[in-house]
């Protein structure tokens, strides 16, 4: 009977705290002209049937005020709870603001009203709100008077949800096997989440609740899959069994705070809808994209009008609501403007039964140059074209049909051994001029031992893509010697680069694509890191320094390796140790790399340097379990800096010590998600199967700081049993200690939460 009073009173409370902002106040002074700005809120003078009015009967609710008023955003402002049947008119009379029930409306009998205006109701000036107005009535004998207290989160930062809307439901009424109780039931309460994301429900009755929430984007206080966010929790609530939480008031910002009994993890939820598709579209020449409104998709089959289906590879994104279709060009083969064909997708009904969904494209697509032959990316179908005439017959130069190509490279061939020729000739006048040869001497073209056809054959070689698969030493010396002969139009691979500027040793390096890359010859990229060379007395060199000569570094080259993406066709993984405190040169010749669609790259040079050692630090964060009785499960652990940005991530799957190295000094967070099934990766809920979000956890030192400073040159050891963090993240509304039992009033007064 202690919690039953104690709730009772907790929620007398809550509701004088509720009201009294408006009704204990001094007196305001109207501001002269000139004078500081309004910032004071409407005063609540009167209200007819009073506040708290039992036995309701009443037809119109009238509030009056000290000033003219208006109203703004009713729909999403204003909650009536439990929802009514009609939605009562709610407008302005001079200074007041008058509630009337439609004559059709029936309200329920014994049944406690509570209507919260959030931030609606502003004086006419400025715009200032009367924040915090709730009306309550019942038309039975009695107010309810029980309260629960509660936190709404992101399921993936952990961040609090501001203004979302937490609904109650009569858990004796779910009993389904698949969760429709968010579309079925009847709504018993209804209340929303301030800025720090915790809720009050008051007026509630003594029986148990199921608890939802949602982020409602519309205002229509009803769950709208694949737009809202929800939360769900299998426990079902009463607020005479849970433990009592604090309240106190912040006069200032006019808000009434509350420690959470309960925490809501919130997500997207996609599975509640029949799978379908949501766009199809042509992205680039060889690449259509499929979105669907659900995960997991399975694309059984995929048919071009034009293309065979061997030469169609399909990739799916990580969670499969994503399907690519990537034509393969690289032999050249004409892929029209326009590109026809259908695919089928194993698709879901309204039962949750597979089904297969065949479903049918036209998409059209044009190659977009610019004057010197360059792809745009776009559909140049979407844009005028604003070519030059000259421009336009550039075209020609640039055609993709069928033997275009091999035209294209005779014409480079013929211009580069023309080009050849007149060097040779130029270096034998000068020769002659300098009287290091004889006048009647003859020039010899092609040179001696090599037939002009066979030079012709090797030079228009070193320019086919089959050529990046040969890995003879002595073919790829010679291919590095006529790099300069890729055929310029060709060169449409274009990687972008990560990281880049100054990293870690032990960063991550890779390189994405527009398409995806087939062939690397990786015998020919080249890692080198330069460094300083040792400099003493007698190897000090005066004519660099008077001279302005630019000193030579020491070169190394590093091994490396590439590895594809599991999670994308797009992305390469770059491997190759790194030390601290060096420069590095990163180059990729032209004609080194080949992807999807037939293209080569061109030459490519990067350059970016490792972190000193003097200038970074580390944590050691050491797991432990202190409860040798219980089982701990695997662990995502985050390290994040204070802007929330992932720095590195670990698995944590035992007891030990783990490293985040090469730290930049600055403040940083250490956040754990709890992963049940081992999966490494962070599951959403599933509203229909009742499945919740996996649970997130942010550590906080002993001073209560979520963030760990770094210093240069030192190392931040920190000890974290994740068992021990998750128990006090989520402690059980039930699990009752004598000491946790606070007076009422303290509760009040407190500003904190006990640690």
């Amino acid at each position: 009977m202690h919690k039953y009073k104690y709730s009772k009173l907790s929620y007398i409370l809550v509701t004088l705290l509720f009201t009294s902002a408006l009704f204990v106040r001094c007196a305001r002074p109207a501001a002269p002209v000139g004078g500081p700005k309004d910032t004071i809120a409407p005063e609540l003078i009167s209200v007819f049937p009073a506040n708290f009015t039992t036995n309701f009967k009443a037809k119109e609710i009238v509030l009056s005020f000290n000033e003219y008023l208006q109203l703004k955003d009713v729909q999403k402002e204003v909650l009536i709870s439990p929802p009514m049947g009609i939605m009562p008119q709610i407008g302005i009379k001079g200074r007041s603001i008058e509630i009337k029930f439609p004559k059709e409306l029936v309200l329920e009998p014994n049944t406690t009203y509570k209507i919260d205006f959030g931030r609606a109701i502003t004086d006419n000036n400025e715009g200032n709100p009367a924040v915090r107005y709730k009306y309550v009535f019942s038309t039975g004998d009695s107010i309810e008077s029980y309260a629960v207290s509660g936190k709404v989160i992101d399921a993936i930062s952990g961040d609090s949800i501001f203004n979302a809307v937490v609904l109650f439901f009569d858990a004796a009424a779910d009993s389904l096997a698949l969760d429709s109780t968010l579309f079925k039931a009847k709504k018993l309460s209804i209340t929303r989440t301030d800025s720090s994301g915790v809720f009050i429900a008051t007026n509630l009755k003594p029986l148990d609740y199921k608890i939802y929430a949602i982020k409602d984007e519309n205002g229509n206080k009803e769950y709208e899959p694949g737009t809202d966010k929800v939360s769900l929790s299998n426990l079902k609530y009463n607020p005479t069994e849970l433990l009592p939480f604090k309240i106190w008031n912040d006069p200032i910002n006019k808000q009434l705070y509350a420690s959470p009994q309960i925490e809501q993890r919130m997500f997207m939820e996609k599975t509640n809808i029949p799978q379908g598709v949501n766009d199809v579209k042509r992205l680039q020449q060889y690449q259509v994209q499929a979105t669907f409104n659900r995960s997991n998709v399975k694309v059984d089959s995929i048919l071009f009008d034009s293309v065979k289906s061997n030469k169609v590879v399909i990739e799916y994104n990580f969670t499969r609501d994503t399907v690519n279709f990537w034509i393969d060009a690289r032999n050249k083969k004409h892929v029209p403007d326009s590109l026809n064909g259908r695919f089928v997708y194993i698709g879901i009904d309204t039962l949750g039964k597979p089904t297969p969904v065949s479903h049918p494209f036209q998409l059209y697509f044009k190659v977009k140059r610019d004057a010197s032959g360059n792809i745009i990316k776009g559909n140049g179908a979407d844009e005028k074209d604003a070519r030059t005439i000259l421009q336009k017959l550039s075209d020609k130069m640039y055609d993709w049909s069928e033997g275009a190509i091999d035209r294209k490279i005779d014409r480079i061939v013929r211009n580069r051994l023309r080009k050849a020729f007149k060097n040779a000739l130029r270096i034998h006048k000068k020769q002659i001029k300098q009287g290091l040869i004889a006048r009647d001497s003859v020039l010899v073209w092609p040179p001696i031992n090599q037939d002009s056809l066979n030079h012709a054959m090797k030079l228009k070689d070193s320019l086919a893509l089959d050529s990046l698969a040969m890995d003879s030493l002595k073919l790829l010396s010679s291919r590095r010697k006529l790099d300069s002969l890729c055929m310029d139009t060709l060169r449409d691979l274009k990687i972008t680069f990560k990281p880049t500027g100054t990293i870690s040793p032990l960063a991550k390096m890779w390189f994405t694509s527009d398409y995806p890359v087939t062939t690397i010859d990786s015998a020919r990229i080249i890692l080198k890191m330069l460094t300083e060379p040792k400099k003493t007395e007698d190897s000090f060199d005066l004519d660099a320094v008077e001279m302005k000569k630019e000193v030579k570094k020491d070169t190394t080259l590093i091994p490396l390796s590439f590895n594809l993406n599991k999670r994308s066709l797009l992305k390469w993984e770059v491997n190759a140790k790194l030390e601290p405190d060096a420069n590095y040169e990163l180059m990729f010749p032209s004609c080194s790399m080949e992807d999807l669609a037939g293209n080569v790259n061109d030459s490519l040079l990067i350059k970016f340097k490792t972190m000193k050692v003097e200038e970074i630090g580390k944590m050691t964060v050491h797991i432990v379990k202190k409860d040798s009785s219980r089982s701990m499960p695997q662990y995502i652990m985050n390290l994040a800096d204070s802007t929330n940005k992932i720095i590195d991530v670990i698995i944590v799957r035992d007891t030990g010590r783990y490293t985040f190295n090469y730290l930049s000094p600055k403040k940083y967070k250490v956040r754990f998600y709890e992963d049940l099934n081992a999966n490494d990766s962070l599951d959403m809920g599933n509203l229909i199967n009742r499945i919740e979000s996996e649970r997130i956890a942010n550590f906080t030192t002993k001073e209560g700081t979520p963030l760990i400073v770094i210093e240069k040159t030192k190392e931040a050891i920190v000890e974290i049993d994740p068992l021990n963090l998750f128990d006090k993240s989520y402690p059980s509304p039930y699990s009752k200690k004598e000491e946790e039992i606070i007076e009422p009033k303290e509760a009040i007064l407190t500003d904190e939460e006990d640690n």
